[in-house]
């Protein structure tokens, strides 16, 4: 198991040792099976066996204590939500991380989208600020065009 540097606020159970074991590999599988079946022992088990994983993982991704920790805590409530569709065939532990890696992406597309959105929200929503509707916009302004206008009204008209 590798190890990676993680304070101390944030590391929540002590670093474990693997020994590659034949027993270790069989109990694993064993939690795995358990968790499955909806054990939360087996759960937690299974949380702090490879809490250090993730948590390093996703703190080398982030740089940030507090967004390691977030993602990691929602990684284990995906896995576990989703821990039926887990494969035997891969190891957990690599199933852990592209949940976190998976995570993390959406969570970077989210920022960036929001980011890129500096006009007020009714602009984003096709409502310049300071219009009352869209059809005042387009009389206000010429850039409507006139089935435009009518289709806008058409609207209007059903809605009241």
């Amino acid at each position: 198991m590798e190890s990676y540097p993680i304070s101390k606020r944030t590391a929540r159970f002590p670093i474990q040792k693997t020994t590659n074991s034949v027993a270790e590999a069989t109990a694993l599988i064993e939690k795995i099976k358990l968790a499955k079946e909806g054990d939360q022992h087996a759960f937690r088990y299974l949380l702090e066996f490879f809490w250090n994983d993730v948590y390093g993982f996703m703190l080398q991704r982030t740089q940030n204590e507090n967004e390691a920790e977030d993602l990691t805590i929602r990684c284990f409530g995906k896995a576990f939500e989703k821990i039926m569709t887990y494969n035997q065939a891969f190891g957990f532990k690599t199933w852990l991380t592209t949940i976190a890696k998976n995570l993390h992406i959406d969570q970077i597309r989210k920022k960036t989208s929001t980011a890129f959105t500096t006009e007020p929200e009714s602009v984003v929503r096709g409502n310049p600020a300071g219009y009352s509707t869209d059809l005042d916009y387009c009389h206000r302004n010429d850039g409507c065009h006139h089935d435009q206008a009518q289709n806008i009204s058409k609207r209007a008209d059903t809605v009241a």
